[in-house]
């Protein structure tokens, strides 16, 4: 065993433990994870490293990447072990997956249980670790876009007690949108289609133009870039034409009338659905919105477009 290019103890490595030296101080230091410290035996709390602890699972919980928490753990030349102070993903990824920290007969509590099934349940989503969607969720996935920003939905398997499903683009909403929510709203609007078919027969206003999700995301792209202090005019006048190309294919001539004679006849002879059904939706429906406040719009074929009433909007307009 050295120490600064001295020999201090030979052995093996049972024989170095045996001796409680240098050596088994080294492997005893090594094996105590990080954010304690023994002492009297015992496993009590590095202040100093808890903190660090608290700080990994702040940034990571508000969206930071285990890649850029390591770098700016690094760039504070945070010490993990010894002399250590580069860190890596992987350090950080122990860190999160670490149930000592919830603690227990020999390790204290270092880290609150809410905050680290969230963070275990981040880390799940990110790694790919996802749940098998039915292929009615599936359909429904394929369908449902953000009514804010355009942006699709991820669903996150399980968000404290259920799963849960969250705008890509981070908009809020003020309704818990898990599988039972968002199928039984699009259902209410299916089933008003149901009850009055005639609402199926033309658009509300055959002038109002509605602009595909895609539509959405290119003249937000261009608004972005031309918000921007030096305007790449080049490349905006690409995106531009890129967005009117795109808004044109919404315009389809002829068959209208057809279409959406054929699409109240169908649901004229449905009566009430209890569930939602997937061929229905394959067979009539383009896309699915979903507002801020929970409310969900129905796009048909045709253009022909229903929005719910959320139940809490309901409460609301009752009292």
């Amino acid at each position: 065993m050295l120490d600064g290019g001295k020999i201090v103890e030979d052995g093996t490595y049972e024989e170095l433990l045996e001796k409680q030296g240098y050596f088994h101080e080294l492997v005893e230091r090594q094996n105590i994870p990080f954010g304690y410290e023994v002492v009297g035996g015992r496993y009590v709390v590095n202040n100093g490293e808890a903190e660090i602890i608290s700080s990994i699972y702040s940034m990571y919980l508000s969206g930071k990447t285990l890649l850029g928490i390591a770098e700016a753990l690094t760039e504070q030349e945070v010490t993990y072990f010894e002399d250590t102070k580069v860190w890596n993903k992987n350090m950080v990824s122990r860190i999160l997956a670490d149930e000592r920290y919830l603690g227990n007969e020999t390790f204290p509590r270092l880290v609150d249980s809410n905050n680290f099934n969230l963070a275990k349940n981040i880390r799940a989503e990110k790694g790919g670790k996802k749940a098998v969607l039915t292929p009615l969720m599936a359909t429904v996935k394929d369908m449902l876009y953000c009514a804010e920003c355009g942006e699709t939905f991820s669903r996150i398997n399980k968000w404290r007690t259920r799963e849960k499903w969250l705008c890509k683009g981070k908009c809020k909403c003020s309704v818990y949108l898990d599988d039972r929510t968002i199928c039984e709203s699009i259902l209410s609007v299916l089933n008003r289609a149901i009850r009055e078919p005639n609402l199926l027969t033309a658009p509300a206003n055959n002038t109002e133009y509605i602009g595909s999700i895609e539509v959405i995301r290119k003249s937000n792209e261009v608004n972005r870039l031309l918000e921007q202090t030096e305007i790449d005019y080049k490349r905006a006048a690409t995106m531009i034409l890129d967005c009117a190309s795109e808004r044109y294919k919404c315009c389809v001539l002829g068959g209208g009338k057809h279409v959406l004679n054929a699409l109240s006849s169908e649901y004229d002879q449905l009566t009430e659905q209890s569930e939602l059904d997937e061929a229905l939706l394959k067979r009539t429906v383009k896309k699915i919105t979903v507002g801020h406040t929970g409310e969900f719009t129905v796009y048909f074929i045709g253009d022909i477009a229903l929005t719910n009433t959320p139940k809490h909007m309901e409460d609301e307009n009752a009292s």
